[in-house]
């Protein structure tokens, strides 16, 4: 993946796998970075879960 991680769990990666961009920006800051942010985490998993069910 390619993207930047910014302040407060604020990020945006672009996957050239998939095509796929996931933009994550919150109106606070959150604690973590990149992978150690769980709301990014759980959203990026809930993208990557929605694409197997409609390539199945």
């Amino acid at each position: 993946m390619i993207g930047h991680s910014g302040h407060g769990c604020q990020q945006v990666v672009f996957d050239p796998k998939t095509k796929v961009v996931i933009a994550y920006v919150t109106n606070g800051l959150k604690a973590g970075v990149y992978d150690l942010c769980r709301n990014y985490m759980r959203l990026q998993n809930a993208v990557y879960d929605a694409l197997a069910l409609n390539t199945a």
